[in-house]
């Protein structure tokens, strides 16, 4: 796929480095720029992109507005087919995920922003939750309506009227990723969460020590993100926004089982070292994580 509209990347980079650049999240005017290229890693998409890091709060992000942010969502998700396949099977974990929630609150009420394919409402709904999605993309909203036998909306959270609120959950999975403008997106989520309300998200922390051993070749600098977020980025945005951290999971919910039912064998050789690579991903030395994906429960204070 070749995109139309470059990111800012490869020639851009240099003009736009030229102006003042400000971090979305702390407005720190000392971002600088940090990775340049032009090629995903997994997907046939050609696209010039430039991602700025912030030396402040950690942000790696680019220079995209709303606009084209959504449509960069529905490159990836839509569009693109691989270029190679992935190392493992999806992985799902969704009863993983329902079961942690549900030894933090006893609320059912559920907002989930960009349900992709539906399956974890439907595992809600499932549960007894009363759900209700938002998607930027009306093909995904469809899909994950129809999966789910939910309502999912389509449009952007800080331009749509949500009913149904507050929420006792707000689940973020994978979606500040795509997000140019944090900080009025947090503010609409804290809005839409009742006091004592959960807002999970999940991303990938380009700080933990495998994401740091790939370097500028990590895979989340990409075309199609728009943002990679560090803890200590997720932890001032959360503190900007009025929400506590109440919790952080390395290597998200994801129980051994689902993990090891991702592989793409079922060796006694492979069960050995998706076990070791699984205890790596849980491990935390020194408040640092050893794997990328992270998971973070933000509660809306009581008063």
């Amino acid at each position: 796929m070749k995109a139309t509209k470059p990111l800012v990347g490869s020639g851009a980079a240099e003009s736009a480095a030229a102006k003042e650049v400000r971090c979305p999240v702390c407005d720190s005017r000392d971002p600088h720029i940090f990775v340049t290229g032009e090629r995903d890693y997994g997907r046939e998409i050609i696209r010039s992109f430039g991602f700025y890091l912030c030396p402040k709060c950690r942000l790696r992000f680019q220079l995209v507005g709303d606009d084209e942010a959504a449509t960069l969502f529905a490159d990836v998700q839509e569009s693109a087919a691989r270029s190679r396949p992935s190392a493992r099977r999806e992985l799902r974990c969704d009863e993983d995920v329902l079961r942690c929630m549900q030894g933090m609150s006893s609320g059912r009420r559920l907002f989930e922003i960009g349900p992709g394919d539906g399956r974890f409402l439907a595992a809600a709904r499932n549960h007894g939750f009363d759900c209700l999605g938002l998607d930027v993309s009306e093909g995904l909203a469809q899909s994950a309506a129809a999966r789910a036998q939910v309502q999912v909306m389509v449009g952007k959270l800080t331009e749509v009227d949500v009913p149904g609120g507050p929420f006792d959950w707000v689940n973020l999975d994978q979606v500040l990723m795509y997000v140019p403008n944090p900080q009025p997106f947090m503010q609409k989520v804290f809005e839409l969460m009742r006091p004592g309300g959960i807002c999970r998200i999940r991303e990938n922390n380009p700080d933990s020590v495998l994401a740091r051993l790939h370097g500028k070749r990590y895979w989340m600098y990409s075309p199609t993100h728009v943002a990679v977020w560090a803890e200590r980025t997720v932890r001032l945005l959360a503190e900007k926004t009025g929400l506590r951290i109440m919790r952080v999971i390395p290597g998200s919910e994801c129980s051994l089982a689902n993990w090891q039912a991702s592989s793409r064998r079922s060796t006694f050789s492979t069960k050995i070292k998706d076990t070791a690579f699984y205890l790596i991903r849980k491990t935390r030395l020194l408040g640092i994580s050893l794997a990328a994906d992270t998971v973070y429960y933000l509660r809306r204070p009581e008063n």
